[in-house]
């Protein structure tokens, strides 16, 4: 079990050193729940997702209008999936039924995990870049879609 405690605590630090009491940590998850989102989604996701969300339904900063979610929780994670995959649906319709965000960068781009056609996820966290989309169908989908760490761990503390 990794110390996501400490995880987030290093990675919110990096944005709001001046303010680290404005960290919100999202209360545990019930394995019920992260079941029901991953139904709604087609994937079982992988260990590190049921261990983060289960000591932490989602992180973000606390701000006067409400919090600025960046792991999303789960109850808004459906709509955050819905409306990132959106983007380029109607250009790589196949691409983004398989790509499941959790990570809201809060300017359009997310970040989450890309599974293979036959369901098998590919290894590592993905980032859509949603200024490198063309809108256009021929577009390589590795140019607003890619690899940017090799699990959550590194992603939150590289």
């Amino acid at each position: 079990m990794s110390d996501w405690r400490q995880h987030i605590i290093t990675h919110h630090q990096l944005d709001y050193a001046d303010t680290p009491e404005s960290l919100r940590l999202g209360e545990p998850a019930s394995e019920e729940s992260i079941a029901a989102f991953e139904a709604s989604v087609g994937y079982v996701l992988p260990g590190e997702f049921h261990d983060l969300y289960q000591q932490f339904d989602g992180y973000g900063n606390e701000t006067q209008e409400g919090v600025d979610w960046f792991f999303v929780p789960l109850e808004f994670l459906p709509e955050h999936v819905a409306g990132v995959r959106d983007w380029f649906e109607s250009t790589h319709s196949a691409l983004a039924r398989r790509f499941v965000p959790f990570v809201d960068w809060g300017n359009g781009d997310a970040s989450g995990y890309l599974f293979t056609e036959s369901g098998e996820q590919e290894p590592g966290i993905f980032m859509f870049e949603h200024e490198s989309y063309e809108f256009n169908e021929a577009q390589d989908w590795s140019d607003f879609l890619y690899l940017v760490d090799d699990n959550l761990q590194d992603f939150l503390t590289t």
